[in-house]
């Protein structure tokens, strides 16, 4: 299998996956579950994941309250440990919960439950964390490596559609191509503009979460032409909307009629 999966995969659990140990007690008796999991709504990624990496994937509650929800995971902790110790090398903003996971997953077979108390305890604190500006390193992905990393990322938070707004003054309307992203990281945020250019900037918590939130936007054709092109070899999730913002911006003149189906196009793949 290519390398640039690994990356692209530890972009979209950095982004929208989940690395924990669970802790249930009933009658006296502590159990533990490790788990790496990814939610997404877009059922054609969960099927990618299930065949290049195994696992399965089920229905579970929407977290928007309007679109399908499904998690992806791995019914086999041997499985879930041979697939996060190919992943480990691309992970960044979750690389100290795939530690505490490699430790817990070395204790496969063996009872040690003050151990697995312990691990269990510091990766739900880990991912309770709120220091999302100032815990991580610089990513050591570079070139298509990153490329690929960072399409995950996109594919898990990012946003990518056609916008028509009426203009300020008298009936017509324009259309604009959108390309952001959004995260609690500040320090992926801040990739995205050293990689691709565009500008980012702070937002309120968002959904009635604590932490802020940051976003990255671009606000010319030709960084979301440049951002496109290196990044849509990767794409799975975004890639038929990345086709039409990238169709969009090459048009030439003024064409309305076509930049409004391109507009609805968009707006189908993204549910709206």
């Amino acid at each position: 299998m290519k390398e640039t999966r690994f990356a692209y995969v530890a972009g979209l659990i950095d982004a929208d996956g989940d690395l924990t140990i669970s802790r249930s007690a009933s009658s006296g008796y502590v159990q533990y579950d490790p788990l790496i999991r990814i939610g997404s709504s877009h059922i054609p990624t969960l099927k990618w994941l299930v065949a290049k990496f195994g696992g399965y994937f089920r229905k579970t509650k929407p977290v928007d309250g309007r679109k399908s929800f499904y998690i992806w995971k791995f019914s086999s902790d041997k499985h879930a440990s041979r697939f996060l110790e190919r992943v480990y090398p691309y992970l960044w903003l979750k690389k100290s919960q795939a530690e505490v996971l490699q430790k817990y997953y070395s204790l496969i077979g063996t009872q040690n439950p003050t151990e697995r108390e312990i691990l269990a305890h510091q990766i739900r604190k880990l991912n309770q964390s709120e220091s999302h500006t100032t815990n991580t390193s610089r990513v050591s992905l570079t070139g298509k490596m990153l490329q690929a990393y960072l399409a995950g990322a996109f594919d898990g938070e990012g946003s990518c559609y056609i916008l028509r707004a009426k203009q300020s003054k008298g009936d017509s309307h324009y259309y604009r191509a959108s390309v952001s992203f959004g995260s609690t990281w500040k320090a992926i945020v801040v990739c995205f503009v050293k990689k691709y250019g565009g500008c980012w900037r702070e937002r309120p918590p968002h959904n009635f979460g604590k932490l802020t939130m940051y976003q990255w936007d671009v606000r010319d054709n030709p960084t979301r032409l440049k951002f496109l092109l290196y990044t849509l070899p990767y794409l799975i999730t975004k890639r038929e909307q990345a086709k039409l913002v990238l169709t969009f911006i090459r048009i030439k003149g003024s064409n309305p009629s076509l930049r409004e189906s391109l507009r609805q196009g968009c707006c189908q793949l993204n549910g709206r």
